[in-house]
């Protein structure tokens, strides 16, 4: 998937892609695509706290790349600052949504790596 997306554009092409046949409002594209925020609160806590809930956490991203497939890594990359890429990238990799040689410039955090494999 080559696409180039941008805060101007990801909406547009977030709804090209967006795969969830029970949707029947934009209120439920506009849920799944707050994920990205949930995801953004929950690693903040992590880093303000030291502790994450690594199963919310899960949810959310598993939800996200249900409803819009491979384009979720690529939407998480844009919204979410630079600081949040490690620990997003483990639950990525953890999940199989990417290598671990994908984000190849990010290393994982292994606070999460620890409570992934607590699971």
């Amino acid at each position: 998937m080559d696409i180039e997306l941008t805060n101007n554009n990801y909406i547009g092409i977030a709804m090209k892609y967006y795969d969830n046949v029970e949707c029947n409002t934009i209120e439920e594209f506009n849920s799944d695509l707050y994920k990205i925020i949930c995801i953004k609160k929950i690693i903040d806590r992590y880093f303000s706290s030291g502790k994450v809930n690594i199963q919310l956490l899960l949810n959310h991203v598993i939800i996200l790349h249900n409803s819009f497939g491979p384009l979720a890594e690529k939407l998480l990359k844009l919204r979410l600052d630079t600081k949040y890429y490690p620990a997003v990238k483990s639950i990525l990799v953890f999940l199989k949504y990417i290598d671990s040689d994908d984000w190849h410039d990010v290393y994982e955090d292994v606070k999460i790596l620890n409570e992934l494999r607590k699971i």
